[in-house]
């Protein structure tokens, strides 16, 4: 009988995750004080013996909370590129919104009984999406990296809030390029032009009429958001029409927690351009904007870099691009006013 063949257990020890970050600062920490005894742990940590990668249970996904926690990064189509930082995606060749036209020639037909199915050949654009790495270095003092109780907690609010505003910034205002192409920017997005008598100062007696021209604009205006620049939601809030309250304001909902205009929620958005400048005040259907991210926020962190000031430096890195589904204003069903999935109030002064 042949004996059975030795197997070499696995060291459950380092098999343990951190309990949290605050406890994988300390280990980190311990081990470059007393390399003689590293903690069991880290060694299945990824380490060039100067950084150390920093374990996604700590943070807990740091992307997926930035994302739920934003109401513009919540409502994009995600696409996730898991091979490379090419995104290639088609997006529709859409020029109309008619029946036939839409998705560049996709259209649904009767079909009698025992009868052929019609069908026409839809168009695509190809989106071809390098993503850009975005990054930034927190430095801590070691006295903050040793206050295990405090520390790891408010370096994940920090990270989350610093990442989750570049990237409504790049979504909103990106130029394109190395950057995504911004709602604002975007060649499809239709600007929409203010009342004759119409200035930054006054904005509050016309917002009812820009509301509501920017919320006919959209192609889907049941899946619209209205979203200002957070010195406007007082004019918004206050909105007069003839020298009388205007009740177009609504309460807040689950949906809307901030209320509603013209019964679609309604957002400040500090990403926006300076009032008065289109952008500041803009009507959005962000399903048709497509944000393709890879993987997690990368989190790593030295305690060597700055050795003889005694800090530790934690780096984020993010990989992302994104564009709107639409290259151009869309001509409606019927009538000649185009359509799109965003409008943006014109330039006022």
């Amino acid at each position: 009988m042949t004996a059975p063949a030795a197997r070499v257990g696995r060291d459950r020890a380092a098999d343990a995750p951190f309990h949290s970050l605050g406890d994988f600062l300390s280990a980190v920490r311990t081990s470059a004080v007393t390399p003689d005894t590293p903690d069991v742990r880290l060694r299945a940590r990824p380490s060039d013996d100067a950084v150390f990668l920093i374990p996604s249970a700590p943070l807990d996904s740091l992307l997926g909370t930035v994302v739920r926690d934003s109401p513009i990064l919540s409502r994009v189509t995600r696409r996730t590129v898991t091979v490379g930082t090419t995104y290639d995606g088609l997006l529709p060749d859409e020029s109309s919104d008619a029946d036939g036209a839409r998705f560049g020639g996709l259209a649904m037909t009767s079909v009698v009984e025992g009868g052929q199915f019609a069908y026409t050949w839809p168009r695509f654009r190809r989106v071809r999406l390098e993503l850009q790495k975005w990054g930034t270095i927190v430095p801590a003092a070691s006295d903050l990296v040793e206050d295990v109780a405090s520390f790891g907690d408010d370096l994940a609010l920090l990270a989350r809030e610093e990442i989750g505003r570049l990237m409504e910034r790049l979504v909103w205002t990106g130029l394109g390029g190395a950057q995504p192409i911004g709602v604002s920017t975007a060649s499809s997005t239709i600007v929409v032009a203010i009342e004759g008598s119409q200035t930054i100062a006054n904005t509050a007696t016309h917002v009812t009429r820009n509301a509501a021209k920017l919320l006919a604009r959209l192609r889907r205006p049941d899946r619209a958001i209205f979203l200002l620049h957070p010195d406007l939601m007082a004019d918004a809030r206050i909105a007069s029409s003839g020298g009388s309250t205007d009740p177009i304001f609504g309460p807040s909902t689950p949906e809307a927690p901030l209320g509603t205009l013209h019964n679609r929620p309604v957002f400040p958005n500090p990403a926006t351009p300076a009032v008065g400048t289109p952008g500041d005040f803009a009507c959005v259907d962000l399903a048709r904007y497509v944000l393709p991210t890879k993987g997690d926020v990368q989190q790593a962190m030295s305690v060597h870099a700055q050795f003889l000031r005694d800090e530790a430096l934690f780096r984020f890195s993010v990989r992302i691009h994104g564009a709107p589904f639409l290259g151009a204003p869309v001509a409606p069903t019927t009538g000649t006013v185009t359509k799109s999935d965003a409008a943006v109030l014109a330039a006022r002064s």
